[in-house]
Parts: C-alpha cells; structure tokens; sequence
C-alpha cells in the first residue's frame, strides 16, 4: 500500500504551498449576484464586484463560477428575464460582462451563466409579440408564463441566446427548472435536452451543461441518456439529505455504498456523466445551520470536496453562513468584514447569521474558510476524481467507515476513506498494514 496523500481533519499546507496559487480543483462555485460584491455603494452586487473578488475565490481554489441569471427582470432573484441578449442595469453593463470574462479567463477560470428557458417574465415582448410561443401551462405562476419549447421558432431563438453567449466567452451553461420543461414528463424533456444539448454542443464541443431537474434519483438517472454533463444530486443535498442523515447517524458505509450504486447508473446511461454533487444552493436552507457540532460540519465538507464528480459550493458556505425560511433568507449578503458588504434582499427576515466574515476568518488558521482552502488544494491533486472510469465501495465491516475505490482513466487507484464515528477507528486495505483513522476524519490513499 502506498502513501497517504491526507488526513484532512488535521493536515495543513505548507507555508510554500500556501505562497502559490492553488491548482484548478474542478469545483463549481455558485454566486447569487445580487448578493455577492458590491463595486459601487448602492447595496447591491454587481459584475464589477465579482471581478473584484476574482484573486479571492483563486486563493480559495476555486477556478469556476456559476452566476444566477444576470439579465434583466423585475424581481430580485432574476429568474423572469425579459431580455435573454442584456445585462440588468442593476449589475453593470455589457462591457463589464466582457471584463469579467477577460479577466476570468486571463486566470484559467471559467464562468457559466444560469439559462432560464423554462419561462419568461411576463414583461418580455414575446408575451405580446408571440403569444404562440407560450405554453397553456403555467408551473411558476403568471407572471411566470412558460414557453413551449417545441415550438420550431422557439428553439430558433433559444439556439440564438446560446450562440449569442457562447460568442461572447461564456464556458456553458446551468440550466434552470428542467423538470418542468414538459411538466415532469421525463421523456420528452430528456428528449429536449438532447436538442439543446447538441445544439450547445455544437457551437462549442467543450461547453459544460448542468441541468436542474428537481426529481428523485430512480427518475434523475435516466436524463443522463440526453447527453447534458451533469445533473444536480437533490438526493445528497439539503438538511434531510444523504449526506447530512449519514453524518449524523454516522452512517458512512451505506452513503459509500449510494454513491457508488449512483455512479454505476450515471455510466450506465451516459460514460461521460459527472455526478454534480453539493451541500445547499439559492433554494434549500444553508448547509451552515445543518448541524449543531463544528466537527460534522467540517466532515460534511470533507465528504462533499473528496467526492467523485463535480462538486458545487454555495457562496457564504465557506465560512458557514447560515439561512433558512423564505427565499430571501437563504441569499443574503456574502460577508466579507471590510465595511462594503451587498445589502441582503429586502425582505429578508433572517435574524441568527453568524457574525464571522472573510476577514476574520482569514486571520484564523484554524477557521473553517481554512479548511475549505486545505479541501480544495488536495481536490485541485486529484482532477481524476472528476471523471473516473470506476467507482466502487468497499466494506470494512463498520457502519461509521466510509470508503470508495476509485479507479481513473489512467487506471490509477484512490481509496477515500472518512470516519463518520467521533471514535478513533483502525482499517486494512488489500495489501497494506492496518490504518487508524481518527474521529471525523478522512485519508486518500495511493498505491505505489
């Protein structure tokens, strides 16, 4: 048996590792815009801000970015847009979309817009323009009408917004409420995504998708057929999740053995897939409020950054911002301490965040923003989790033992292994001397 590339509960860069900038990592990070970096005093955040915060989220090991939408619209959230081809007023102007891009890809970074196809506003000119474009169902309300995307001019004008944006630099694309693309009929929206898919695609080979279709795994596995990257994992993520259940009834073997079963789906389907995996986003409470001791949080975090697929983290969770309730709660203003935060939306009701910012827990070696940090520069050291050729759990015999073995494309082997007890724990790998494994911890292993 080989080495030990880390036990991350305790280890720490070195002081020359921490001097260089972190490798890519293969972590998406979600920023709701509005909330994120404010460049010019009125409250709200905005393009400018995001490329001001662009050395930040490097040194945090992040190299991709996903934006909720930027276009404009008459609610705070932006999922009603009424021009697919604009930037809003409220966070800057075309050229600062084209600054952000440049300065982004001058980094190796990568950005990906939040394409809202499902509906519209009600505001946009096609409702009056093309009321044929329009759809009789109508999921998200009537300010909300939804297109019918089987209509032949619809998806012309589709084909454009994503021609338009992918001209412009944009790296891909997440796409919002697929689910409801056809109101849950599973098959024609996979065969929906299959069009829109290629036609992406199409203009550009390298461009990723991921789709939310907000549904159970025994339904989600077979969107993978239409050829889109990466769907959401819902299954893992939230406050009754997988992965959350399974640190507090420390239950680590049969969350191994599900993710293991739900790669071999995934690859059943599409051998190219990648499991899009994550914590908590803009519409589920904050995976900062899930639990009541430090050290689950931080072995929540382990086994979400460790995973095979693409990870995703929510802005604010890296220094465990909280929110729950209404939707305004759960996208507060990101706090970095330095007297420039967004106002959070107006009718955010929240009274329990923390009180800890970028700038104090930067100055804590021992915080949770330094664990995140630790997470992603020993993600960034393993880019074949992302895309393995194999995935298989192993059993040790102990409910609190999580382990999987990870086969990658260069038939490479990784076993990753946590301890969900807050006991010390001993294990054996084939062909290695018993291991211990100290409470919440975890180790990825490497033979030589």
């Amino acid at each position: 048996m080989g080495m030990i590339l880390g036990a991350c509960s305790t280890d720490q860069v070195t002081t020359e590792e921490a001097a260089q900038p972190p490798a890519p990592s293969g972590v998406v990070y979600e920023i709701f815009v509005g909330s994120f970096a404010d460049s010019n005093g009125d409250g709200i955040g905005d393009l400018k801000g995001i490329e001001g915060k662009l050395d930040y989220l490097t040194d945090l090991g992040v190299r991709e970015i996903w934006l909720t939408p930027i276009h404009p619209s008459p609610s705070y959230h932006h999922y009603d847009v009424i021009d697919y081809l604009a930037v809003d007023p409220a966070f800057g102007t075309m050229e600062d979309m084209d600054a952000l891009l440049k300065a982004m890809h001058e980094r190796d970074m990568k950005l990906y817009l939040d394409l809202v196809i499902n509906h519209t506003s009600s505001q946009h000119p096609w409702t009056k323009e093309h009321p044929e474009w329009y759809a009789e169902k109508n999921f998200f309300g009537a300010h909300m009408p939804e297109l019918d995307l089987d209509n032949a001019e619809v998806r012309e004008e589709i084909w454009k917004i994503v021609a338009f944006w992918l001209g412009k630099g944009v790296d891909g694309f997440r796409l919002d409420a697929a689910l409801h693309y056809h109101e849950a009929d599973h098959e024609r929206n996979t065969a929906f995504l299959s069009w829109l898919n290629e036609s992406v695609k199409g203009i550009r080979p390298d461009a990723y998708i991921v789709a939310e279709v907000w549904t159970d795994f025994s339904y989600l596995k077979g969107y993978y057929a239409s050829g889109v990257d990466s769907f959401f994992d819902f299954g893992l993520s939230d406050a009754t999740g997988d992965i959350t259940s399974a640190v507090k009834n420390k239950k680590g073997a049969l969350l191994a053995s599900r993710m293991a079963d739900h790669w071999k789906a995934i690859h059943e389907r599409n051998p190219e897939g990648i499991d899009a995996v994550f914590l908590s986003n803009h519409d589920q409470a904050r995976s900062g409020g899930y639990f009541t001791k430090p050290e689950q949080t931080r072995l929540a975090v382990q086994v979400l950054l460790l995973s095979p697929g693409k990870p995703f983290l929510y802005y604010g969770e890296e220094l465990g911002m909280r929110g729950s309730g209404r939707d305004e709660n759960k996208r507060m203003a990101m706090q970095w301490g330095e007297g420039d935060d967004c106002a959070s939306p107006a009718d955010c009701d929240y009274t329990s965040q923390i009180t800890d910012t970028v700038k104090s827990e930067e100055a804590d070696s021992t915080s949770l923003l330094h664990h995140y940090k630790d997470l992603l520069r020993q993600r960034a050291s393993l880019p074949s989790l992302t895309k393995p050729k194999k995935v298989e759990a192993v059993d040790f015999g102990d409910p609190a033992l999580f382990c999987l073995h990870v086969t990658t494309q260069d038939g490479e082997e990784l076993y990753i292994i946590h301890n969900f007890s807050d006991m010390e724990k001993t294990y054996q790998l084939p062909d290695s001397d018993e291991q211990r494994i100290e409470p919440y911890g975890s180790s990825v292993h490497s033979p030589q």
